[in-house]
């Protein structure tokens, strides 16, 4: 179901953002039926539950954030691009993309990044632990996020096929790793 008809595309190179018109906000008639006491219910341990997918936040500002999902609104713009966000501070983030500004060094090794998190996760590192574990050739990883990446090398459906050589693989983006080997052999 679309929500909103006014919506705005934004073109940059090879990336393309829409987003839905900023007229569309809580107060829209779309959502007046499931705001009638507004958006959330409050449970008996107090915490704020969305009234449309039933999510639970530890407080009002966290739930409003969560609920701009359900609307699509998205009031924060950057200039440079037109990428929308839900949040200034993501906007904020977002902008180092076009400064190149990385404000979070690394001590161990002078890496720089753009968000404290991406350092939290490369510290990580730096430690020597490899905490997560394939259950099927118990390779080990630094990050769950690469533990589950891992796993599809042993999944049978891989339906992604290369065009130039026939060889297959489990996800789109695997495909598109590959497709830089041809780039460079040719």
């Amino acid at each position: 179901m679309s929500v909103c008809v006014h919506q705005t595309v934004y073109s940059r190179g090879v990336k393309t953002y829409s987003r839905l018109c900023s007229s569309l906000s809580l107060s829209s008639p779309y959502f007046k039926p499931v705001l009638r006491n507004g958006p959330y219910s409050r449970s008996s341990d107090g915490l704020y539950i969305c009234k449309v997918c039933n999510k639970s936040f530890g407080d009002n500002f966290n739930l409003m954030m969560h609920y701009r999902t359900h609307t699509g609104e998205r009031p924060h713009v950057c200039n440079e691009c037109g990428k929308c966000f839900t949040q200034f501070s993501n906007l904020k983030t977002h902008a180092l993309v076009h400064t190149g500004e990385r404000p979070h060094l690394c001590k161990e090794c002078g890496r720089s990044f753009r968000r404290a998190a991406h350092l939290q996760k490369h510290a990580v590192l730096h430690t020597g632990q490899r905490p997560h574990v394939c259950t099927v050739c118990s390779k080990t990883f630094v990050c769950l996020t690469d533990l589950k990446n891992h796993t599809f090398i042993h999944t049978v459906d891989r339906p992604h096929e290369c065009e130039l050589c026939a060889k297959t693989f489990a996800t789109p983006a695997r495909l598109r790793r590959h497709r830089y080997t041809h780039k460079s052999s040719a």
